[in-house]
């Protein structure tokens, strides 16, 4: 199986990470999306529209000069939202509070970078055990709607392999893989569980659009990642029969699993919710189904693990019963990490 490696772009010397491609606006912004226009034109639409959400993308570069600035820009009348913030992180360290978070808005932000605070950071963590080398810029975009990218400026470097995690684990499912109710985008169970396993993060999140296309499955399939998530369930149990799903699940399963037999993949399903505060049959089948097929597929290093067992404490919900908050995010990638340990060591 040949795998896709380049999904990262290049733009003025920064590396665009999890973004595959760029489309002008106006002839003086930059939608990014992190799916190219082929896999865009086979999935659902809204599939593909929220390709163009940026959470789990981020601007990655070394700075050479005495200051970079990046300049971002809320979509042109979407509202203003206050989950709308960039993050900047120096390698594995999230800058200070003087400095992060950024929220985005219908003017323009720029986002200044001084050599000087990454140098500070440089010389203290240099002996320290990191994952990212700590002079790596990381400017981690927001959890939104669209964001446009200006322009970015400075003396720089893209990332070299020796700075970043030497493996990939890739996250695909609704809004809650993606970071939905996570108050900043460093926040999501996605990012806190690649923390703690010290890999590098491919989100391929789709808020309400988490549909399993074939399509979706054969894109995933190829991808170069060493660990996979597939989360299953959410954004279709109102909508589609039991039967329907059972259907996509084996596709999508199959695809990516026998494809990639060498390679750890956790499936799970629905998360706790307020389905299961009724004790929902269509969420206990739902559940049951993706249980059997990893069970028939019976490959070594498939795994099943129940969303039930991920967030354990109701208290982890949102105000919507559906999403979990950011305490709930920290349960479910800390569960996780725990099991995902068990099983591949």
């Amino acid at each position: 199986m040949s795998v896709r490696k380049g999904i990262n772009l290049n733009f003025k010397n920064a590396e665009l990470y999890n973004i595959e491609e760029l489309i002008k606006v106006d002839e003086k912004y930059y939608r990014m999306s992190r799916l190219n226009a082929q896999i865009r034109g086979e999935i659902a639409e809204s599939t593909a529209e929220r390709s163009f959400y940026n959470c789990g993308c981020e601007i990655r570069f070394n700075l050479k000069g005495e200051k970079a600035e990046i300049a971002l820009l809320r979509k042109p009348g979407e509202e203003v939202l206050t989950t709308g913030a960039a993050e900047i992180y120096y390698g594995d360290f999230q800058a200070s509070y003087q400095e992060t978070p950024r929220i985005l808005s219908n003017e323009p932000l720029t986002i200044t970078i001084k050599q000087k605070i990454v140098v500070e950071v440089k010389n203290t963590a240099k002996n320290l055990n990191n994952v990212f080398a700590p002079e790596l810029v990381r400017i981690l975009l927001p959890y939104d709607w669209d964001n446009y990218l200006i322009d970015i400026r400075g003396n720089l470097d893209p990332p070299a392999a020796s700075q970043v995690p030497a493996k990939k684990i890739l996250t695909y499912g609704s809004s809650i893989t993606h970071g939905g109710s996570a108050n900043h985008p460093g926040e999501s169970y996605a990012f806190k569980l690649a923390q703690l396993l010290g890999y590098d993060l491919i989100n391929k999140g789709f808020a309400g659009s988490a549909k399993m296309e074939p399509a979706m499955a054969n894109y995933l399939a190829e991808l170069d990642w060493d660990l996979a998530v597939l989360e299953m369930g959410i954004n279709i149990i109102d909508d589609w029969s039991l039967e329907k799903f059972a259907k996509k699940i084996d596709y999508f399963i199959e695809e990516i699993a026998l494809k990639n037999q060498d390679k750890w993949i956790f499936c799970t399903d629905l998360f706790r919710n307020r389905r299961d505060f009724n004790d929902n049959h269509k969420s206990k089948e739902f559940r049951r189904i993706i249980k059997n097929k990893v069970e028939t597929l019976n490959l070594k290093k498939l795994k099943y693990v129940s969303g039930l067992e991920l967030l354990t404490d109701i208290r982890g919900l949102s105000a919507d019963f559906v999403h979990p908050s950011t305490y709930g995010m920290d349960q479910i990638a800390h569960n996780f990490y725990k099991k995902i340990r068990k099983m591949i060591t």
